[in-house]
Order: C-alpha cells, then structure tokens, then sequence
C-alpha cells in the first residue's frame, strides 16, 4: 500500500501533476549553492531534489553546468535526458518509494547522477547510477 506521500509523488511526478513554487523557494533554493559545490566534487552530471510538505511537492534538477530547472520544467529536462522511451517512468518507479521514506524523515530526498557515458572504460554500469543522499 502506498503511502500518502508516495502518492502525491506520483502524481507530480509520473501523472504531470503540478508543484508548488512556494515550496520550492521556502526549503530547497537556500541549498542550491552547497548542493552544487558538492556536484562538482563528485563530477555528477546532473542533481535532482524532491520535497513535500502539506500534500505540495517541489522539484529542483541542476545540470553540469549549474543550470537550475525547477519544478514542472525540472521534470521536463529529466525526461528530455533520460529520452529512451519508458526510462524516465522506470526510473522514477525505482526511486519514488526511496523518495517517500526521505521525506517522511523529514529529510530533502537529493541524488546526484552519473551515466554510463561518465564511466571509466571497463565499467559494465547501468543506465542511471544514483548517488542518493538525504539532506
């Protein structure tokens, strides 16, 4: 049975459903600084945030070159990178349950990504390979 976070994630995020900017503003974009040095350290491609609160989700993904993509036009650029049909649903099906159990902790749900193209030579890999943090 799905929880009711898990739930409203779904639908912000498989279903288009919309996200809250206030949200975003009020518990994610203080972080963008912090979360962006430690891109660089760990040489992600991309960053991607979730948070809900009060039934509101927000979303930030913040590219390589420290593009910030909020909300619905962050959910926009994930499938535009993870173009292959199905993967983006695929992917978030994995993760959207790791997301509630984050954010039912009280805690920003934050995953720094690499893609096999960023992999030493030799690495078998996958597709996605998160680095999930919580902040």
């Amino acid at each position: 049975m799905q929880s009711p976070i898990e739930t409203r994630l779904r639908k912000a995020l498989l279903l288009d459903g919309s996200m809250s900017l206030a949200l975003y503003k009020h518990e994610v974009a203080e972080h963008v600084a912090y979360w962006k040095k430690g891109m660089r350290r760990d040489k992600d491609e991309f960053l991607f945030v979730v948070d809900e609160h009060s039934g509101d989700v927000a979303m930030l993904l913040i590219t390589a070159r420290g593009e910030l993509f909020i909300n619905e036009q962050g959910r926009e650029k994930l499938r535009t990178i993870w173009h292959h049909e199905g993967v983006y649903a695929q992917n978030m099906e994995l993760m959207i349950p790791q997301m509630a159990a984050s954010l039912a902790a009280g805690e920003l749900w934050v995953t720094g990504v690499k893609t096999t193209s960023q992999l030493p030579v030799g690495n078998p890999g996958s597709a996605l390979l998160p680095d999930a943090g919580y902040f």
